[in-house]
């Protein structure tokens, strides 16, 4: 529809957001709304004629946020199931656990992305393109050595997770399993685990790869610089890992 017809059509409009806040949810609703509020404001600037956005009728839904972070016991669960899973589905979820990357992040990971020699991983397939490089802590780097020599399937791409049935591709970035929390649930994890670690903010941005740069003082910083001082974070964190998980 055209944006004057929607503007023209307030009561509709609300309709239709609290049908899709009650299909689909607060937090599609809230990215609908603000996503549509953008779009018209923009065009507004250029047809000095079309009405104010029909949002205005709205009401923004209000979305928790989630604490989706495992606990001890809840990761001791995890595990149990993880490691009946197939060898690539089992090193796709370690890997996803212990750098705290984005699902497609990983499942977009090749050989040539990580260097076992100087323990380091490279994330080229990121929210808002900014590629990043962390530290590998040294137990993911020890079962990412056993799984390439003894369970990978070589495959002519190099992906680290070859998809079992799609050839030529790598397992699918929305890895769902029964039983298992969802991998975003990891990144939470890694996050609160980084804080319970003693990461600063900006060294537990740089170990996720989030933005640096709302303030004057944090775009002077270049986070490449700073890979080293990530590395006893993450190990701190596999470490706990490894304790809850009663490694060896």
């Amino acid at each position: 529809r055209r944006l004057d017809a929607l503007a023209a059509d307030r009561a509709g409009f609300r309709r239709r957001m609290l049908d899709v806040d009650k299909k689909h949810g607060r937090a599609t609703g809230a990215l609908l709304m603000r996503t549509y509020r953008a779009i018209h404001n923009w065009h507004r600037k250029v047809l000095t004629d079309l009405p104010e956005s029909p949002t205005v009728a709205c009401e923004t839904p209000r979305v928790r946020s989630r604490d989706w972070a495992l606990s001890d016991d809840e990761l001791r669960r995890w595990w149990a199931r993880v490691r009946e899973l197939s060898p690539v589905k089992r090193a796709w979820y370690l890997t996803a656990l212990m750098t705290g990357a984005r699902a497609g992040s990983v499942a977009a990971l090749k050989w040539s992305d990580i260097d076992l020699d100087r323990r380091l991983i490279r994330f080229r397939v990121v929210k808002g393109d900014r590629p990043y490089v962390i530290p590998l802590p040294d137990r993911l780097a020890a079962i990412l050595r056993h799984y390439r020599e003894r369970e990978w399937m070589p495959n002519s791409d190099g992906w680290v997770f070859p998809s079992p049935v799609n050839h030529g591709e790598p397992l699918h970035g929305r890895v769902k399993t029964p039983g298992v929390a969802p991998p975003h649930a990891l990144r939470h994890t890694m996050r609160t685990r980084l804080a319970e670690a003693g990461a600063t903010p900006d060294l537990a941005r740089i170990a996720l790869g989030h933005s640096i740069g709302q303030t004057v003082s944090e775009r002077y910083i270049t986070a490449s610089l700073l890979t080293e001082a990530v590395r006893p974070l993450l190990n701190a964190v596999a470490e706990k890992y490894a304790a809850i998980f009663a490694w060896e």
